[in-house]
């Protein structure tokens, strides 16, 4: 009997219940989305039809729809925020900042090296450092000796701060060689070591001796000193570092009688003698370049 009550409709379901045909409307929707299977879910597995909003469980894509086969797909996202040719979703741990973990940047301090990203995307760089001045802390008076400091491979210059009274020929390289006062005394022997507009600063103190030798001085300041005074007849002839020309030497007696004649070379601060031969008494030394100096 039920083939006499088929009434055409598969969205229902047909009886005959005594001697009568009964339809019943198919109400099943298996996905619980409100949409019967039957007559209105395209899509009866799966909440929604086609074309309704779904997530593809893909961060990487957008705009996710249910497509004609029921399935959900979503459009790919290239957004590159920063625009260093990396997408954010999918390559760019650092998507508000050009480049990636690891990537060198600018952190706009002068005083840092080898800027790079972090792991935060932040730029961060290595504070620049410069070493400590390596040479005698103890200087005799009046003598000339050597200072460094290790020579730093992304500096622009180095300049020398040297104290009251000292000379030297050259104060922008990374090794200095001075001439001091005399003592006694402690001063502060310093360079400024520069990385474009940054600049680091280091010191060393230095005690200066007493020397017992006489510096002899003319108008534009400290011409020479003789070391140790008085002296058993061998003694030092110390000259300023930045006096680099060969002189003429010349030391006379009490009586003006000339001892001893010769010539000091150039660009040698310290020079020996070795007068013990010669009678006890008073002398005078004379050096003499376009000028004389006596002591």
């Amino acid at each position: 009997m039920n083939g006499d009550c088929d009434d055409g409709d598969v969205c229902t379901t047909d009886a005959c219940v005594n001697f009568q045909c009964v339809y019943t409307p198919d109400l099943t929707d298996v996905d619980g989305d409100g949409l019967l299977d039957c007559s209105e879910d395209a899509c009866p597995t799966i909440p929604g039809t086609i074309g309704s909003p779904c997530d593809d469980n893909d961060f990487c894509t957008l705009n996710d729809l249910l497509d004609a086969n029921c399935e959900c797909n979503g459009v790919p996202d290239l957004t590159d925020s920063d625009s260093d040719g990396m997408l954010d979703c999918s390559e760019d741990p650092c998507p508000f900042v050009p480049g990636t973990i690891g990537s060198p940047c600018d952190d706009a301090d002068d005083c840092t090296l080898n800027d790079v990203l972090n792991d935060t995307c932040v730029c961060v760089g290595t504070p620049v450092s410069i070493g400590e001045i390596v040479g005698p802390t103890e200087a005799g008076g009046w003598s000339t000796n050597t200072w460094a400091i290790t020579p730093v491979a992304e500096a622009t210059a180095y300049i020398w701060i040297l104290p009251q009274g000292w000379s030297a020929a050259v104060t922008n390289s990374p090794d200095l060689i001075a001439s001091s006062n005399n003592g006694p005394d402690t001063v502060a022997l310093c360079v400024t070591v520069s990385f474009g507009a940054c600049e680091r600063d280091t010191c060393l103190n230095v005690i200066v001796d007493l020397s017992t030798g006489t510096m002899s001085t003319s108008a534009s300041g400290p011409c020479f000193a003789v070391r140790p005074n008085p002296t058993d007849g061998v003694f030092e002839i110390v000259r300023p570092v930045n006096d680099v020309l060969p002189c003429g030497l010349i030391i006379l007696d009490a009586v003006g009688r000339e001892v001893f004649a010769g010539t000091l070379a150039g660009a040698q601060p310290t020079t020996r003698l070795d007068l013990r031969d010669a009678a006890p008494g008073v002398y005078t030394v004379r050096l003499m370049h376009g000028g004389a100096c006596e002591a």
